[in-house]
C-alpha cells in the first residue's frame, strides 16, 4: 500500500508539476491565460485590472493597456491598421497622426502608431502597437501628457517588444 500511495503522490505531482511548467516565465511578467500573451511592464508600474483594456499598469505620470478584440474574418495586419486609421479623428478630440511604422514586438510583427490627442483641454501623447494574429487583435498602448512623453517613448517601447504571443 505505501508504494502504491508513493506512486500516485509521485504522478500526482509530475502533473501539477508539468502543468505549471508548461511555459517559461520571464521575470516580472504578465500573463494572461485567457488571451495567450505575455508582457513585461516597467518594474515600478502597478498592475491594475483595465475597464475598457485586458490589464492596465499605471506610474505617476503614464499607463500602459493592453485591449484584445476579436475579428470577424481573417484580416492581415496592414488591412487592419489601414481600417482603424481614418476614424481615430472621431474617437479622440484633438486626434493628429504623427508616425506610423513596422516594429518587431517579442514574437510578432506589429505596427507602431504615434499620435497626439486632447482630452479636458490636456494635450495626451501615445503609441499604439497593433498586432494582429488568428482572428485577433492585440493593441498595446502607452499614454501620457506632452511634457513626460520624451521621457517615456523609450520605456513604452521597451516594454511593448516583450510582447509575446502564444
Amino acid at each position: 500500500m505505501n508504494t502504491r500511495w508513493t506512486v500516485m503522490v509521485v504522478l500526482v505531482l509530475a502533473v501539477v508539476l508539468a502543468d505549471g511548467c508548461s511555459r517559461q516565465s520571464r521575470l516580472g511578467e504578465y500573463y494572461s491565460k485567457e488571451h495567450k500573451y505575455s508582457i513585461i511592464p516597467p518594474a515600478s508600474w502597478e498592475q491594475f485590472p483595465g475597464k475598457m483594456t485586458d490589464v492596465r499598469f499605471l506610474c505617476p505620470v503614464g499607463n500602459i493597456n493592453v485591449a484584445v478584440n476579436g475579428l470577424s474574418r481573417d484580416t492581415s495586419l496592414e488591412e487592419y491598421a489601414l481600417i482603424t486609421s481614418n476614424p481615430r479623428h472621431k474617437i479622440f478630440q484633438g486626434y493628429c497622426q504623427i508616425s506610423f511604422t513596422d516594429i518587431d514586438l517579442g514574437n510578432a510583427k506589429a505596427k507602431r502608431r504615434v499620435y497626439t490627442h486632447t482630452y479636458n483641454d490636456d494635450e495626451f501623447y501615445a503609441i499604439a502597437y497593433i498586432v494582429v494574429k488568428d482572428r485577433t487583435v492585440y493593441t498595446i498602448t502607452g499614454t501620457t501628457t506632452a511634457e513626460n512623453f520624451s521621457e517615456l517613448e523609450a520605456t513604452f517601447d521597451e516594454c511593448a517588444r516583450t510582447f509575446r504571443v502564444e
